[in-house]
């Protein structure tokens, strides 16, 4: 509850002490209720009165100035803190923008949480379907370029390898089948689906194995539990 009043000079020569601001026009300044004295005498002398009250609020607006100092750096703090959040906000509008493109496009691409250091995919294809040599070679080469396009990364970074293995089952029969495992650093949920429904497309119309006979295990490995050359990434 504000216990503060207004102490003012009236046009009947008093000092008045109000809850409400005076009249249009009249000057008043704002005093703690507890600084009202007991005993409210009218002022002899108007003009007296009057540069008593005048004094008082020449006073009052020189504290004011003050006390305004932290407001305004607290004001000019406020703002900086705004414009940070608005930049932030900003930029998570223009990143999901950029995603939403992409996927209407029909391709998940993923950037790792790194920047461009390279996530080193490998994929490895077993299936019970024999294939030639060259066919293999040929699956193993489209599936390199399908898995860089879908990790939106150089294919240089992509292994691929492709193997034989006559002692497959599955469903209880041993009709053409294929196990897919995809391993890369940093490898995202959200992109998973998509790169199953391609290797799905590629492994039928590379190999004729249809996409309900094929199973594909996705991995997100740590950098630090993925080798190469000499050391760890």
């Amino acid at each position: 509850m504000d216990r503060r009043r207004h102490k003012w000079i009236g046009d009947d020569n008093q000092v008045h002490y109000t809850q409400m601001p005076p009249p249009h026009g009249i000057k008043a300044i704002r005093i703690q209720r507890s600084d009202i004295p007991a005993n409210k005498q009218p002022s002899g002398d108007k003009d007296e009165a009057k540069a008593e009250v005048e004094d008082e609020m020449e006073q009052v607006a020189i504290d004011d100035s003050f006390d305004e100092q932290p407001e305004a750096q607290d004001a000019e703090s406020d703002a900086d803190e705004d414009a940070k959040i608005a930049q932030e906000l900003q930029e998570n509008c223009n990143h999901a923008r950029s995603n939403l493109k992409t996927l209407n496009h029909g391709q998940v691409r993923y950037v790792s949480p790194e920047g461009d250091k390279p996530v080193m995919p490998f994929l490895k294809i077993q299936t019970n379907h024999t294939l030639s040599g060259t066919d293999a070679k040929g699956l193993a080469g489209k599936a390199s370029a399908l898995v860089a396009e879908q990790l939106g990364k150089p294919e240089r970074y992509v292994m691929v390898s492709v193997e034989n293995n006559p002692a497959m089952q599955f469903a209880g029969t041993d009709a053409p089948l294929a196990y897919l495992e995809l391993k890369s650093i940093g490898l995202p949920e959200t992109a998973t689906a998509g790169i199953s429904d391609a290797l799905c497309q590629l492994v039928a119309s590379e190999a004729g194995i249809e996409p309900d006979r094929v199973y594909i295990e996705f991995s997100d490995a740590p950098r630090k539990m993925w080798g190469w050359n000499h050391g760890t990434f």
